[in-house]
């Protein structure tokens, strides 16, 4: 057996300790960009250092970020303190850091706000502009890498939901072509009738690996495309420019599989729901109608419709007699009015208060002028009570008539 033979920990262990004897490894200063930043939910701070031609891992314990009064982003020039050592488990060697400053801003990580501010100021983040999503496409669309785990995750999501039919334009995520590649998928995807959502896609990734979504061209694709489109590109802490273009973002694939459509369980739960409440609804409206047909059968009995007859008879010869003995006391009360007037104009009624009644003989025409008599001729003068026989002795005639 050969005498130099390790097992894979003995090795790791044995440069562990190399490194950490080395004093220019301990409390050394080392500058580089931030990559892949993290915050764990412990508080501890997970990124890469990178240089021209090379990354270095760092991590920053919990203990040591309560001094930091900032927040690293990726792209910003910093400074990390700290000491150089292998993690033995994976054998690799990282810096683990108990100071960090910031240097300043990298001139790639500046292009990308002028960018990101020039795209804002056009209206290409805004939310008014965006699109929903149909509830249930028939037709969907995902531009991705055709090899990558982000489809093969997502075609088993896609299988637990109601039917639709799915179309992948396959396209490189990655890469000097990826941009002219996506670009080419939205705007192919955007020709071709039927789509309802389109998927923008693909895995997790260092911020290096989703650089194409950061650039002009794709993010201009997605705001100009007709058809919805959901940002899905495997991130969660950052946004990219494809991102606050799109009309969704999710933070992974299978999320996006998961909103655009819905599962198989829940439309059959939805409709065994809505069946059950027409049931109930039709129950109640037959219940209703059994109730007034009930009513309207007790109203067309013949002992119910007898009875009403009756009682409208009854109260048609009430409102008839009223009528009757309304009718009769205005006629009385109009014979009571032309009896007094007949009352008034009876010539006997006039010699009762004291007048009489002249003429040439008993019971003839009334003498109505003094011209119409002559000295000693005979008149008669009838009284209320009798008739009186006179001669004429002298005739005066008014000179102005008492009638004039």
């Amino acid at each position: 057996m050969a005498k130099n033979l390790f097992r894979v920990k003995e090795i790791n262990l044995y440069i562990q300790g190399l490194l950490a004897d080395d004093g220019l490894l301990q409390n050394v200063w080392i500058e580089g960009e931030v990559s892949g930043f993290r915050s764990h939910s412990s508080g501890h701070w997970y990124f890469t250092l990178k240089g021209e031609d090379a990354a270095l891992k760092c991590i920053v314990f919990r203990q040591w970020t309560k001094g930091v009064f900032f927040l690293p982003e990726d792209g910003m020039e910093v400074r990390v303190r700290g000491t150089v050592a292998v993690y033995a488990r994976d054998g690799q060697y990282i810096l683990y850091g108990e100071e960090i400053v910031a240097v300043g801003t990298s001139n790639q990580y500046a292009q990308f706000c002028a960018l990101k501010e020039r795209l804002y100021q056009e209206g290409l983040f805004d939310e008014g502009r965006k699109k929903p999503l149909p509830i249930y496409p028939k037709k969907i669309a995902v531009v991705t890498s055709a090899d990558g785990a982000a489809w093969q995750d997502m075609q088993k999501i896609f299988r637990q939901k109601i039917p639709a039919e799915i179309m992948l334009y396959p396209c490189s995520v990655q890469g000097i072509n990826s941009e002219s590649s996506i670009i080419q998928g939205i705007k192919a995807i955007n020709q071709r009738r039927g789509i309802e959502v389109l998927i923008i896609s693909r895995g997790g990734g260092s911020k290096e690996d989703l650089a194409v979504f950061n650039t002009e061209g794709v993010t201009r694709a997605i705001a100009e495309s007709a058809i919805p489109v959901i940002s899905a590109v495997g991130h969660e802490i950052d946004y990219t420019l494809a991102d606050l273009a799109a009309d969704v973002r999710v933070p992974t694939p299978t999320a996006a599989a998961n909103i655009v459509l819905p599962d198989k369980g829940q439309v059959l739960a939805l409709i065994e729901a809505e069946k059950n409440r027409l049931l109930v609804v039709m129950r109640d409206y037959v219940i209703s109608l059994q109730e007034d047909l009930a009513i309207l059968a007790s109203r067309c009995s013949l002992g119910t419709v007898l009875s009403q007859q009756q009682l409208r008879l009854q109260r048609a010869m009430q409102k008839l007699l009223q009528t009757m003995v309304q009718a009769k006391e205005a006629k009385q009360l109009q014979f009571q009015k032309q009896a007094m007037r007949l009352s008034m104009a009876d010539p006997l009624q006039v010699l009762g208060r004291g007048y009489g009644i002249a003429s040439l003989s008993p019971g003839g025409a009334p003498v109505k002028s003094s011209q119409d008599l002559k000295v000693e001729e005979s008149l008669y003068l009838q009284l209320v009570d009798g008739e009186v026989h006179c001669k004429v002795e002298e005739v005066r005639t008014l000179e102005k008539p008492l009638d004039a």
